[in-house]
């Protein structure tokens, strides 16, 4: 190899004197090294000494010393002096390094090499590749602060980046001051997925004592990966974890977590042993016993556009939920859904098979039979969605639909009683309880076809009218008693007629302004059954108006009030006639806001209102008396109801107000988001609720709302994500009560330096016992935490 002068005068000043300032070029192979120091000494091996502000360049890779000596035959540099060296990857400085510019192997004396956030320092550190290190007398962190806000020092560090750290007797530093020594250490020294164990928990709750944990995380291969957990709760025991995941392909995926817990406490726990002494006979105490937990979520998009999803929860008990919320997305649900579809889309149909099976939580015994919950075993569907019929303006849809409940203890009808079917509720002379017919959820097939035509027009510019004209069949089969079977058929016609008007307003020419889109659509909608046959059957018309005929209605009003003891729901809501002529008014008002970023215009819509109120002419003209002479109060009028969305740059609203004007009663759910550009947010509710007025004598709902059992609750949630603390909670504090009646906050302390935190969870479950487990993870290499999840609705 020979010298090529740069600057040739500069150059043959230095290789006349042997000293002052020199820039040279070493051609080494394809890539030149740029030298420059104060003095230059050459020698006939081509390799040389520089003196005084040495600074070597080669590629993309630079370092600097007080005095050098380089070998370009052997593509080393031997340095000293306040060295700095400075790869695309390491960040070094020594007090002497040997290093290889093309091997990348070096020996660094008394410095540290620091390599994405992970920094090894001590006495020697052998560079043994691109990524791989040993070093003895040496310490280890991630941390990116200084002083570092912990490391590990030990005797040997075995460092491979994208890998492990393997520490020999190492001792763990808070702030440079030592707390806990250990033979041997594996610190995981990589952003991917990589198998090792994970930061250990640490947790206190009033039921389950103080916990102690500890997972191993499994890197399977690049598909599939598996999280073991062993937790101890100092009341409770041993509990054991699994999470398995997989991902097949790029639209498909699979998660499983199931635990395990032989449970000491829960066999003392008032719950178990007297849980609801109307149902069930008080127990002993016993010293364990066995619950578990289990979650499956399937999603996979399967040839010839099939998609099969599955999801699935179960627990041993209706208390597991409360007991362990942070095992289970639980929102105090009424029941588990355990749901397996395969659905068939193409561009104008939809088929599906759907299994649906529940798991009831509110039970009087938590750990009774499931043996009385309905399922749906199976729901055929298949939809044909709105075609033109052989190309006319006529549209034309289709839908057929069975379904089977089913549940695992029998279910039948009380059919003592002639000619009630089914008994109406009565009353005990003796205790003056109410008595209510055996067995109001029944199990039984039902199978609806459903046609439909519709001929949508315009009258003008402004009318936008939509006549359909609808058919179903459905046919019912119980399987038992006299009555096994009944039918119904029925037409259904229906006119909507809307208009559209609308201004603008704004000026989106101007820097900073915008323009904005008022609409206003009000609406009318008709719906009328000229036409409707059903079975002579208690099933259809229900336990207390059976034996006459002509009182086959649900009032319009009803239809979303909740389910009673003496309500006649049949199977499901579809099964109820609440819209046999009904009109219904509306109005729509909606601002859409424009704005011109860089000239592509962007639409929002800012304000969405409607406001609707139906009329129910079947009500109105109904029957005012049950067949056993007690009084039915009509309410043809349904409530105004109101629902108002607001979405602006930092605020949001939301508003579902219903006033139900016969007993000037307002219920309402109202929330105020304030929000930023960073996601930020907290938001404020107040919601004001009633329960519908029940007949003591009939089972009937007598008026719409009981405005004597009015309840207000306020919730609050907020989620927060600083350079120094993150964390989301939510509340609910019922004003009648006066109490919080559930509390949930989730939150992450993260010091300077990005290389640990303080990770917290504190729960105060419905009618359970609060629990706080806290952590604190070491963010080894990426400098990241498990973000804190959102509040719902945030």
């Amino acid at each position: 190899m020979r010298f090529r002068v740069a600057a040739l005068a500069c150059a043959s000043i230095c290789l006349l004197w042997g000293f002052s300032a020199s820039s040279l070029v070493v051609k080494s192979g394809p890539t030149s090294v740029f030298v420059d120091s104060d003095q230059y000494q050459g020698f006939e091996d081509s390799s040389a000494q520089l003196t005084g502000h040495v600074k070597v360049i080669r590629g993309d890779e630079q370092l600097t010393a007080d005095k050098a000596f380089i070998n370009p035959n052997k593509n080393e540099v031997t340095a000293e002096g306040h060295v700095l060296l400075l790869t695309p990857k390491d960040y070094v400085r020594a007090e002497k390094m040997i290093y290889n510019f093309v091997t990348k192997k070096g020996i660094v004396y008394n410095g540290f090499i620091q390599t994405g956030q992970e920094t090894i320092e001590g006495e020697e550190i052998y560079k043994l590749g691109p990524d791989q290190y040993q070093a003895k007398d040496a310490s280890y962190t991630s941390c990116t602060n200084c002083p570092p806000s912990w490391k590990v020092s030990g005797t040997n560090i075995d460092a491979s980046v994208g890998s492990y750290a393997y520490i020999t007797n190492p001792i763990i530093r808070l702030y440079g001051a030592p707390i806990l020594w250990l033979p041997y250490m594996v610190i995981p020294i990589k952003t991917e997925r990589q198998s090792g164990f994970l930061a250990p928990d640490l947790g206190f709750g009033s039921s389950n004592g103080t916990l102690y944990g500890e997972s191993y995380f499994w890197a399977i291969d690049r598909s599939h990966d598996a999280t073991f957990g062993a937790d101890y709760y100092t009341l409770r025991g041993p509990k054991g974890s699994l999470e398995y995941r997989f991902v097949p392909d790029k639209n498909s995926f699979g998660r499983f977590n199931g635990t395990f817990v032989n449970d000491a406490e829960f066999g003392s726990d008032p719950n178990y042993i007297t849980p609801d002494p109307r149902y069930v006979y008080p127990r002993n105490s016993v010293t364990g016993i066995s619950r578990f937990s289990m979650r499956y979520n399937q999603h996979f998009e399967l040839p010839e556009n099939f998609v099969n999803n599955i999801n699935l929860t179960d627990v041993s008990d209706a208390r597991y939920p409360f007991d362990f919320p942070m095992d289970l997305p639980f929102n105090y649900d009424s029941a588990f859904e355990n749901r397996i579809s395969l659905a068939k889309n193409t561009e104008n149909t939809h088929a599906s098979v759907d299994v649906d099976i529940y798991q009831n939580l509110i039970v009087a015994d938590p750990v009774g039979q499931n043996a009385d919950t309905i399922h749906r075993l199976p729901e055929i569907e298949y939809s044909v969605l709105p075609t033109h019929l052989w190309g006319s303006g006529f549209l034309g849809r289709f839908n057929v639909d069975y379904v089977n409940f089913a549940r695992a203890s029998s279910a039948y009808d009380n059919l003592s009683g002639s000619p009630n079917f089914q008994l109406a509720p009565s009353t005990n002379p003796a205790t003056g309880a109410i008595v209510v017919p055996a067995d109001q959820y029944r199990t039984g097939q039902r199978l609806s076809i459903h046609p439909a035509v519709t001929y949508p027009f315009y009258v003008g510019d402004y009318l936008d009218v939509v006549p359909e004209l609808a058919f179903e069949e459905t046919i019912y089969d119980f399987g038992y008693s006299s009555l096994p079977t009944t039918s119904r058929q029925y037409v259904r016609a229906s006119i909507d007629a809307k208009t559209n008007l609308n201004s603008i307003f704004g000026d989106d020419t101007i820097q900073g302004n915008h323009k904005f889109k008022h609409e206003l659509q009000p609406e009318v909608l008709y719906t009328f059954v000229p036409y409707l046959y059903q079975g002579f059957h208690p099933f259809l018309y229900g336990p207390a108006l059976f034996g006459q005929r002509t009182t086959t209605y649900i009032p319009h009003y009803l239809s979303d009030q909740p389910v009673t003891e003496f309500d006649t729901l049949q199977f499901d809501y579809r099964d109820r006639m609440t819209d046999l002529n009904l009109l219904t008014f509306g109005f729509t008002n909606i601002i859409t806001q424009k704005t011109v970023d860089k000239g592509a215009a962007q639409y929002r819509q800012v304000i969405k209102h409607q406001l609707f109120q139906p009329y129910d002419f079947y009500a109105a003209y109904g029957p005012n008396t049950t067949p056993y002479n007690f009084p039915i109060h009509n309410f043809p009028w349904g409530p105004l109801h109101s629902i108002l969305t607001v979405n602006y740059d930092n605020f949001a609203i939301a508003s579902d107000v219903s006033y139900y004007h016969y007993q000037s009663a307002i219920a309402h759910t109202t929330s105020i988001t304030l929000k930023d550009k960073n996601r930020d947010a907290v938001q404020l509710a107040l919601t004001q609720s009633y329960n519908p007025l029940i007949n003591a004598n009939t089972g009937l709902i007598d008026q719409q709302i009981d405005p004597t059992s009015v309840s207000h609750a306020v919730s609050l949630a907020t989620y927060f994500n600083t350079p120094f603390i993150e964390f989301g909670g939510s509340t609910i504090y019922d004003l009648g009560l006066q109490t919080f009646t559930m509390f949930t906050l989730n939150g992450l302390i993260k010091p300077p330096g990005k290389c640990y935190g303080i990770n917290f969870v504190y729960s105060q479950p419905l009618n359970g016992p609060p629990s706080f487990v806290v952590n604190l993870p070491i963010f080894f290499g990426n400098g990241r935490a498990v973000t804190v999840g959102r509040p719902p609705g945030l």
